[in-house]
């Protein structure tokens, strides 16, 4: 995504307005206005500040999250994939390790390296927001059930009480 898109999709994370948020940065707010909608870049000491109210860096405000093969390897890895450079030059996405070396595995694509990366820098976002979705579904589960295993003990601690004080 670009710099324009980036800006305005990190302030509407935040739920404030463009102008609101071009005073709390302390420019004008037709300037500001420009940085989202016109594609005008601003200076880097202002750029600094913009990613700091955004709480994100500056590459990621400006759109650049090159990773490299070995990156998207591990990332894929961890979700049960393998990928692998082809003769050919392109890399092959495989559901599963190849049993030697004639097997080729499941092979479920195969890109260019540059159409690779494109790829799975559109998917990642996604990809690692379920991820962290999942965790915090499961922390959550699991703050329940610590509630009511509490809820349960202080039930059983006053029952026990009970029947103390009544002997």
């Amino acid at each position: 995504m670009s710099f324009q898109n980036n800006l305005r999709q990190y302030r509407e994370k935040l739920g404030i307005t463009a102008k609101d948020f071009a005073a709390q940065l302390g420019i004008n707010y037709g300037t500001y206005a420009g940085y989202e909608t016109q594609g005008r870049e601003p200076k880097y000491n202002v750029l600094c500040k913009i990613a700091a109210a955004l709480n994100v860096s500056i590459d990621d405000l400006i759109g650049h999250t090159e990773h490299d093969f070995e990156y998207w390897q591990g990332f894929l890895m961890r979700l049960g994939l393998i990928i692998a450079p082809l003769e050919s030059g392109k890399i092959a996405i495989l559901s599963r390790e190849p049993k030697d070396e004639n097997d080729t595995g499941t092979v479920l694509g195969s890109f260019p390296p540059g159409e690779f990366l494109a790829m799975m820098e559109k998917i990642a976002p996604t990809a690692e927001r379920k991820a962290r979705d999942t965790v915090r579904n499961n922390v959550e589960i699991a703050i329940q059930q610590a509630f009511h295993e509490q809820i349960m003990n202080d039930e059983i601690q006053r029952i026990a009480k009970s029947i103390k004080t009544k002997n």
